[in-house]
């Protein structure tokens, strides 16, 4: 492509996805995912990799808001390979946090779980902007975990989640993952009783005699 040409394209990526902004603000999703598609068009001829991110990012998130989950997560899977292959972290971040949701909404638990996982070992320079979205990840972990029924590894990663809120430093944050995890603990702790009730009655009751020959006369 010579420099004439590219110069007209990049013009255009500009023009199509204003246009594409304009419809999608008005609610003409249908409209705004054909500009969209004009501006990825435009974005791979003059290799524009950094706009073309952006346009399986929005396409995926306008697929979403007209209920069209298998094309909101095969151009969200787009945006983060693109991502990956640009090495930016930080959206590859995003792109993970954003598919976890979406395999969740439809049920797909496993998926959303991998995505979380990954998510918590993207590895960027500035921690500190991912820090929240990773934190998040570890709380969405376990309360999956939990509701499934994993007490102990949702504990494991509550344990991450308040780690991370400490380093946030956001009080209300910090309090809100220290009940999350008191509460996991707590649950965990039941449920190791209830086991050795259970399963093992002679422990049982040399425990329960030891706490009567200690208990104060």
């Amino acid at each position: 492509m010579n420099a004439l040409s590219k110069d007209i394209s990049s013009q255009l990526i500009r023009v199509y996805e204003q246009t594409a902004l304009d419809f999608e603000k008005s609610g003409e999703y249908e409209k705004s995912l054909e500009y969209y598609d004009k501006c990825l068009d435009a974005c791979k001829r003059t290799g524009d990799e950094e706009q073309e991110a952006k346009c399986y990012y929005k396409m995926g998130l306008i697929f979403e808001q007209i209920n069209d989950m298998d094309k909101a997560i095969l151009y969200l899977n787009k945006y983060l390979q693109q991502s990956l292959s640009l090495n930016n972290f930080e959206r590859v971040s995003e792109a993970y946090k954003l598919l976890a949701d979406k395999y969740k909404k439809i049920g797909k638990l496993e998926e959303s779980k991998n995505c979380l996982e990954k998510l918590l070992d993207v590895k960027v320079e500035n921690k500190d902007i991912v820090l929240k979205i990773k934190a998040e990840a570890a709380l969405k972990l376990g309360t999956l975990e939990y509701e499934a029924g994993h007490v102990s590894t949702a504990v494991t990663f509550l344990e991450k989640n308040f780690d991370m809120a400490r380093e946030i430093k956001d009080k209300q944050y910090i309090d809100k993952a220290k009940i999350n995890l008191g509460i996991a603990k707590a649950y965990s702790s039941l449920e190791i009783f209830k086991s050795i009730v259970k399963n093992d009655q002679q422990a049982f009751l040399n425990w329960k005699i030891k706490r009567i020959m200690q208990a104060p006369q």
